[in-house]
């Protein structure tokens, strides 16, 4: 599992909440594991995902989102104020307070529902649905 931080980024990317990869937040974008590009039952490579979800409006956009594991999600926070991602319940997810600009980033390795929310705007919520990946292994 790589470290969760938050990084100031320029803004202006639109907002996108379409899977793009993204090296820049994410170190492990590139596919590698350790040093070492994981390979599939075939020999091709298994290439993680990138998906960006966007805070703005005092919302997550997308609110939902079905990934699979290995893949990770980027917040990206677009509003004027502060936020928050914050698991429901347990740890996963708990980013420090996002200014206008800042980032979160977080690799999913284990499937399974994480629910989260805005801890200091209680009525933002938002789901992430973490399917198998039998191509991915985590390190």
């Amino acid at each position: 599992m790589q470290p969760q931080t938050a990084v100031d980024s320029p803004s202006g990317n639109g907002g996108s909440t379409n899977k793009q990869p993204d090296d820049s937040t994410n170190e492990q974008s590139n596919g590698s594991v350790n040093g070492q590009t994981p390979e599939t039952n075939s020999g091709t490579a298994v290439k993680p995902e990138t998906y960006n979800i966007a805070i703005k409006s005092s919302a997550f956009s997308p609110k939902t989102l079905e990934i699979k594991a290995g893949d990770s999600v980027v917040w990206q926070n677009q509003d004027f104020t502060a936020h928050t991602v914050t698991s429901n319940s347990g740890s996963e997810l708990g980013s420090t307070n996002l200014a206008q600009s800042q980032s979160y980033s977080h690799q999913f390795d284990t499937p399974g529902i994480y629910t989260y929310h805005c801890r200091i705007h209680s009525s933002m919520q938002g789901t992430i649905t973490v399917a198998p990946n039998p191509d991915y292994t985590p390190s």
